[in-house]
C-alpha cells in the first residue's frame, strides 16, 4: 500500500498545475500551498503559528518553519519557487529559510521558476519525495541531513533519512552530496544509499 501511495505521489510531481498570485510578501519571504492532505496529525509550526495542516493552506515562510506527519499522515506542498514537495508518514521535517524575489507574473508557470529564490531546509527523519527541475540556475535550494548536505540540480527525487542511513531514489537531475571534507555527485537516473559512519569517514 505504501509503495502505490509512494507511486501516486512521484507521478503527482509531474503533473501537478497551480496559480499563485504575487503580492507584497514574495519580495522577502516565500509561500507555501498545502495542495493535498491525508490524516489529521500533520502540523506546521513557527514562531507565530503552531496549527494542524488543512488542504488549500497558503503560508508565508517569514520564520524557521517545523512540519511533522504522523503514521498514516501525506502531505503535498508547492512553494513560490515552483518546487514541490511530498511528506511521507513519520516524517521531521524544518524549512529554516526561505526567500523569493518579487516577481510580475500573474502565474507561477511550469517550465521555469518567476524569480531568484534561496531555499534551505532540514530533513531530521523521514521521507520526502521533491520536484525541483524549474528552478532559476542563479537559485538557492539545500536539504540538510543530521551528517551532511543535498543540493539539488533540476531533480525529481525521494529522500529518505531513518536510523541515521540515507536513501536517495533519484529520477531525474542531480544531486550534490556534501560533508565536511568531501563531495559526491549523483547522477540520474540512481539509487544511492549510505550510512552515517561512512559519511563521516
Amino acid at each position: 500500500m505504501k509503495l502505490v501511495i509512494l507511486y501516486c505521489f512521484i507521478a503527482s510531481l509531474f503533473i501537478l498545475n497551480l496559480e499563485a498570485n504575487p503580492d507584497s510578501d514574495y519580495e522577502k519571504y516565500g509561500t507555501a500551498i498545502f495542495t493535498s492532505v491525508t490524516g489529521n496529525s500533520s502540523t506546521f509550526k513557527n514562531n507565530t503559528i503552531n496549527q494542524s495542516i488543512a488542504l488549500h493552506d497558503s503560508i508565508t515562510i517569514h520564520s524557521e518553519s517545523t512540519l511533522t506527519t504522523s503514521a498514516s499522515d501525506y502531505v503535498f506542498f508547492k512553494l513560490s519557487n515552483n518546487s514541490t514537495f511530498a511528506l511521507l508518514e513519520n516524517t521531521q521535517f524544518k524549512i529554516q529559510s526561505f526567500k523569493q524575489e518579487s516577481f510580475q507574473e500573474k502565474d507561477i508557470r511550469l517550465d521555469r521558476e518567476p524569480s531568484k529564490s534561496y531555499f534551505i531546509c532540514e530533513l531530521s527523519e523521514g521521507t520526502i519525495a521533491v520536484k525541483s527541475n524549474a528552478l532559476s540556475p542563479l537559485s538557492t535550494f539545500e536539504i540538510h541531513l543530521p551528517d551532511s548536505q543535498l543540493e539539488l540540480h533540476s531533480a525529481l527525487c525521494v529522500i529518505s533519512y531513518r536510523y541515521n542511513i540515507l536513501h536517495i531514489a533519484l529520477y531525474e537531475g542531480n544531486i550534490s552530496l556534501k560533508t565536511n571534507d568531501s563531495i559526491t555527485y549523483i547522477n540520474a537516473p540512481s539509487y544511492y544509499v549510505i550510512d552515517a559512519h561512512s559519511l563521516n569517514n
